[in-house]
């Protein structure tokens, strides 16, 4: 598979019910930080995402989107096959989710569902 890698403000996009397609680094400084799986932590990053763009709006927060796999995209001429997408998210949203992690989880134990 030619998986693109994900820049620093990059989140995969929530596939529901579907494994990750992919790392970032977001995420991996989540599962290292706070012994989350990755699942929970790809959850969890999403919620307060949701958040973020409840406030912000969609257009201020989601800068852009990119394929995941550029051939999967490449070869999908009609849009039948799904194509995850990297999600480059501005600076702030990025601040805003570690806080909320920092928040949630440093020494709680909390369900991490990012309520500040």
């Amino acid at each position: 598979m030619a998986i693109n890698p994900a820049a620093e403000n990059e989140i995969a996009e929530n596939t529901c019910g579907r494994g990750l397609p992919a790392t970032y680094p977001l995420l991996e400084r989540m599962t290292e930080r706070y012994g989350l799986g990755r699942e929970e932590a790809h959850k969890q990053i999403h919620a307060c995402l949701s958040q973020v763009v409840s406030l912000d709006g969609q257009d201020a927060v989601i800068l852009s989107r990119r394929p995941i796999n550029e051939r999967r995209a490449e070869h999908n001429p009609n849009g039948a096959l799904d194509v995850h997408q990297w999600l480059t998210v501005n600076a702030d949203a990025i601040g805003t989710i570690k806080d909320q992690f920092a928040a949630e989880y440093a020494g709680s134990g909390d369900n991490g569902d990012c309520d500040a």
